[in-house]
């Protein structure tokens, strides 16, 4: 039985995605992105985190630095900074090393007050074995040792509806890897995003394929307001799936 499942919400709530792997059952997957049609057999995994530094707010001509969590928050980020060095995985053979990127700040509400609290987000990009519940363990702990004595952190997994994507490698001996391969002439590789496959590649051999790409030599294409996609290329990418399915079944 040959399944096609199309998902509406890929880029938000991969809420369709979660829900097909309790549907579905496969002896393997191939689940579409731009990988400029290369057969990608690992992905990174990804999730997002709130760290929230806790001091003594007040008026800001008494309040001591120490105090301060804004101040406090200088300490989080050069912790970040070292904190694959110190604690986090080893480069992984396919997908490289895992990145960890600060990207939201928010606290204080008036130029003259120091806040109570101060909170960073973090998106992280994991490689094997780190999975996001690990990820947010390990770095409670190597955060908590970097914070001043006179103020507080704490680190929370922000829960999207679904679950965060962990990272997934795919043997690059399966058939549907040797079949698509063989019918694309793509590299095989790892991709360089995270994507909905991880979902489906703990129950049977995932692949990541498909015309487009992420990034182009004048710069990000995915998600960037000149995404393009080449008719040509999505011809020779269904051309690719359909020589690789007559040869699977």
């Amino acid at each position: 039985t040959l399944t096609l499942a199309i998902t509406p919400d890929e880029e938000t709530t991969q809420t369709g995605a979660a829900a097909l792997v309790d549907r579905l059952s496969a002896d393997g997957y191939i689940v579409g992105e731009p990988t400029d049609l290369d057969v990608c057999i690992a992905a990174r995994g990804q999730c997002e985190v709130a760290i929230t530094v806790s001091g003594a707010g007040g008026h800001a001509a008494s309040v001591p630095a120490d105090d301060n969590p804004v101040v406090g928050l200088r300490h989080i980020l050069t912790a970040l900074e070292g904190y694959d060095a110190a604690v986090g995985p080893d480069s992984h053979d396919l997908l490289g090393d895992p990145k960890l990127t600060p990207t939201v700040v928010a606290g204080g509400d008036t130029p003259n007050r120091v806040p109570d609290q101060c909170r960073l987000t973090v998106d992280r990009r994991s490689v094997p074995p780190e999975t996001s519940e690990t990820f947010v363990e390990s770095l409670t702990t190597h955060l908590t040792a970097a914070t001043p004595d006179r103020q507080a952190v704490t680190v929370e997994r922000i829960d999207p509806d679904t679950p965060f994507p962990d990272p997934f490698v795919t043997d690059s001996g399966a058939t549907v890897v040797d079949a698509l391969q063989a019918a694309s002439g793509g590299d095989v590789r790892a991709f360089g995003a995270a994507t909905e496959a991880s979902y489906f590649a703990p129950t049977a051999p995932t692949v990541v394929f498909g015309p487009g790409v992420l990034a182009d030599d004048e710069g990000g294409v995915a998600h960037a307001s000149r995404e393009y996609i080449r008719l040509s290329d999505v011809r020779t990418a269904a051309d690719a799936v359909a020589t690789s399915l007559k040869t699977l079944y």
